[in-house]
């Protein structure tokens, strides 16, 4: 599909003696995988560190309530004293 309105239609054309032969079904080409062996034994621990809990999604913002200007005075009174 174009713009998920229009359809093209695409055709290929090949040789029919450059054509490989059809392979075979999916199903007989899957094999069973051979069981972990860590798995099978029942002995030793896990590495997998995933699957623990969370973190928290932190804690609540705690807004401070603004200085009053005599406190600002304070601060920079403070600030600039010579040391």
């Amino acid at each position: 599909m174009i713009d998920n309105k229009n359809h093209l239609k695409i055709e290929i054309i090949v040789d029919p003696a450059m054509v490989q032969s059809i392979p075979p079904a999916l199903s007989s080409r899957i094999n069973a995988l051979p069981a972990n062996k860590a798995a099978t034994t029942g002995r030793g621990g896990s590495n997998n560190r995933r699957g623990g809990p969370g973190r928290g999604r932190g804690g609540k913002r705690v807004f401070q309530k603004p200085k009053s200007v005599e406190q600002l005075d304070a601060e920079m009174a403070d600030y600039f004293e010579p040391k």
